[in-house]
This record gives C-alpha cells, sequence and structure tokens, in this order.
C-alpha cells in the first residue's frame, strides 16, 4: 500500500590515512608483488541512503570499493547496529578498481591470501586492517546518520543518454581481446533518482548506468606509482555534493559486465604490421583522463535529474533476497575461491529485489553483461526497472550463451553452464512480480 514516506542521508569518507600507504591493490593472491599504491587521488566515501513509508524501512548503502566487502556480514552488521532487517538492507560498491585489497567473502584475518602476505609484508598488512576497519566503522557511522536524518520527501526518476562507455570484447585477428567495440552491445541509458524535501532540496541522488569504474585502471600517476581513487563514480558523485551541500550522491553500477569507459589510462590496441594485441598503461597516469570523461558524464547527470517532471509523495517499499543455484562446470575454478555454501557443480548467486513506489531495483551479485540486462529489463512488469550490478556479493562475470560461446574475452574463465544463467535471473524477477 502506499504512504507518505521519509528520506535521509549521509556518506562517511573511508579513504587511507596518507601514513598507511604504501598499500597493497586489487585482491591478495598468492603471488605477491610490489606494485603498490602510494597515495589518494581522490576522496572514497561510504554512502548510505535512507527511506521510510508507514510500515517498512529500507537502507542503501554504496562503497566506493571493488566489490561490497563480506556482504552477508556486512549486511548482518548493520541491521544488528539500525535495527532494519537483513533483507531491506539493499548493499552495493561502485566497483572501482584502484582501492587497497581487503578480503573478499571473508574478513581480512579469516582471508588465508592475507594472512600469507601479513607474514611477507607484516607492517603495511597492518594498514590494511585499519583501512578495513575504517570502511566497516564507516558503513555503520553513514546508515545510523541517515536514519537519523529522515525527513518527509517526494521522488522523482529522469532519463539521459550518456555517452562514456563501449563494448569492451573486441574481435581481433587473434581472437577475442580488450578494446573498443562499437557495434557491441551498450546501453547508454543513465537513469537518477531524485529525493528532495518540502522545499524542493535535495536529499540524495541515486543515478544507475553501465561502466567499470576503470578510467584510472593500474595507474601510474604518483612519480610511476599508483594513487586510490573512487574513479569516474567517486568523482562525479563527489562533485554533485560540492555543489550541493548536505545532499548525498549514490552511484550504482548497472550492467556493466562487459563495458569500459570510452578513455582510459590503461589500454589495448593491434599492431600495424602483425596485428598481435599490445596492452599497457599511459606513461605518467594522465588523470585528466578522468577529469574530462567525469565532467561529461555529470553533465548527462545533470540532464537526467533536469528531466524529471513528476514526483510522487507516497510509495510502496518491498524488499527480497534470495540465494539461487546455477550449474556451474567443475573444470574451472571460481574466481574468488568457491563460497562457502557452494555445491560441487553448482555456483550460488545473491539476487536483490527492492521497490520505491513503481521503481524497481535488480540487484544482481556480479557483473551482469549489457545485453542481459536490457533483456531482464524489457521483461521486467515494472514501469522503471534500475539493473545494480555488484551487489551484496559478486559471482564474477554473468554473460548470456552468445558471449560465453563466442567465446567472448573472459568467456573461459566463466563457470555458467550454457543454458542456465539467465533464465535464472528471470525466474527471480517473475517470482518478485507475484
Amino acid at each position: 500500500m502506499n504512504s507518505p514516506f521519509s528520506c535521509g542521508a549521509a556518506r562517511a569518507e573511508i579513504t587511507p590515512e596518507a601514513s598507511w600507504y604504501p598499500m597493497y591493490p586489487g585482491f591478495f593472491t598468492e603471488e605477491i608483488h610490489d606494485n603498490y599504491l602510494v597515495g589518494a587521488l581522490d576522496p572514497q566515501y561510504v554512502r548510505a541512503i535512507a527511506v521510510r513509508n508507514a510500515d517498512t524501512t529500507v537502507l542503501f548503502v554504496s562503497f566506493d570499493l571493488g566489490a561490497v566487502p563480506c556482504g552477508p556480514k556486512m549486511a548482518k552488521l548493520l541491521s544488528q547496529e539500525t535495527g532494519v532487517p537483513e533483507e531491506r538492507i539493499f548493499l552495493t560498491a561502485t566497483h572501482t578498481h584502484n582501492v587497497a585489497a581487503l578480503g573478499h567473502r571473508e574478513k581480512l584475518m579469516d582471508n588465508p591470501m592475507f594472512l600469507r602476505f601479513r607474514e611477507a609484508r607484516p607492517e603495511i598488512a597492518e594498514h590494511h586492517l585499519l583501512y578495513e576497519r575504517r570502511i566497516w566503522d564507516g558503513a555503520v557511522s553513514a546508515a545510523k546518520e541517515a536514519l537519523a536524518s529522515l525527513r518527509s520527501a517526494r521522488l522523482g526518476i529522469g532519463y539521459a543518454n550518456s555517452y562514456v562507455n563501449v563494448n569492451r570484447d573486441q574481435l581481433y585477428a587473434g581472437g577475442w581481446g580488450m578494446g573498443f567495440n562499437a557495434e557491441g552491445h551498450s546501453d547508454k541509458t543513465l537513469a537518477v533518482i531524485r529525493f528532495e524535501d518540502g522545499e524542493g532540496r535535495p536529499i540524495a541522488l541515486i543515478a544507475n548506468y553501465a561502466v567499470h569504474a576503470i578510467v584510472m585502471f593500474l595507474n601510474r600517476c604518483l612519480h610511476g606509482k599508483g594513487g586510490t581513487t573512487g574513479d569516474l563514480p567517486g568523482v562525479v558523485s563527489n562533485a554533485y555534493e560540492t555543489n550541493h551541500p548536505g545532499a548525498v550522491c549514490m552511484w550504482t553500477p548497472a550492467a556493466n559486465g562487459n563495458q569500459n569507459p570510452i578513455i582510459m589510462t590503461y589500454y589495448g590496441y593491434p599492431d600495424f604490421a602483425t596485428g598481435r594485441v599490445y596492452e599497457s598503461t599511459v606513461e605518467g597516469g594522465a588523470y585528466e583522463f578522468l577529469t574530462v570523461l567525469a565532467a561529461r558524464h555529470y553533465a548527462d547527470l545533470l540532464r537526467a535529474e533536469g528531466s524529471i517532471a513528476d514526483y510522487a509523495d507516497n510509495i510502496d517499499l518491498r524488499a527480497v533476497r534470495e540465494a539461487v543455484e546455477v550449474p556451474a562446470r567443475t573444470d574451472i575454478p571460481p574466481r574468488f575461491g568457491p563460497g562457502p555454501d557452494d555445491r560441487p557443480g553448482f555456483q550460488r548467486i545473491w539476487l536483490s529485489g527492492l521497490t520505491l513506489g513503481d521503481i524497481f531495483f535488480y540487484g544482481i551479485g556480479g557483473e551482469l553483461y549489457s545485453d542481459v540486462g536490457a533483456r531482464l529489463k524489457a521483461l521486467s512488469p515494472f514501469r522503471h526497472t534500475l539493473i545494480c550490478s555488484q551487489c551484496y556479493t559478486t559471482a564474477g562475470y554473468m554473460m548470456g550463451d552468445e558471449a560465453l560461446l563466442a567465446p567472448t574475452l573472459f568467456a573461459q574463465r566463466t563457470r555458467w553452464v550454457p543454458g542456465t544463467l539467465v533464465p535464472a535471473l528471470e525466474g527471480f524477477l517473475k517470482r518478485f512480480e507475484k
């Protein structure tokens, strides 16, 4: 049943302290390299938006990180600290790649690869533990502040096209590789949900767009070494918050599994003579790449916000989360190791559904490909459907059979049995509708 609602929002900075650098990037593996991050290029945050109607409260929490840290444990902690049921806590990450390493399914002290790193680099490892603590404390702080700031609100949704992404699966003479496939499927839709108070002032903005946050992937901006960055989502969100003091801008990744920025400091190209594909990084880092692309995307965000014509001050809220088992090849190891509940021959994915009136968020625990996201939106019975990848957990790349069997880039690392993944995603959509 629709009823009046309130909204509150907050953020907490999670940028590592200057004294914590150097830090290990990406995620911990058996092989330890010395390609460290040595400073921050821009600030990173955890953001929270709380929405409450007459009988239901939901929390959106987003991290300027590669993935949600320990999604089930994070949801449990936030539920204990706020009283919001776990299934009503919608967790996502911007998927920025240039941040310090954390655990994936487990906290650092439960991660065997981190413990191995700690033995080899004890001083740096301690900085990662401090960083992890900052993220977890920041999430609780932002969620509590968002709930404490709830006030009467209304919301509207608007759209614009943003041409800052491109399909990255390119067929070269020697096979599929990282590239610029202008003819491949690429959803340009930028959706923006604006929450505002009774006087028309923004409380929060949720942006949704399909692109990897890797403009600065493997950047060399700091004297030949890398710097941490919120990348495209972080810079755009920071700009909105600077220009709208007190408001929170939460950027969420849509079906971005095969979508790259149109310019980035990491590149691939075929040799003129041999056709051999070279991949490398721009010398000196070129932070200007990020400035230019973020400024263009930010202008598109403002156009989407300006297109909002109708606002609702009465909405229903409903949230569901469930785990789905999908058949998986046993000859390919899981990208992040086996999950604690995975059965042999299956891989578990987490799916979340949340409604804000006639807006449906479909949260998918993986990196969903653009064409599959478009298919799900077309099948959805809701007036507005937003796909949100990197939600709660991540099961790696999630592609349809056409990309899987080609096989396109990363298909050979993908475990899904053909003909199984897309029906599972469609099945959850149908069950949520009921």
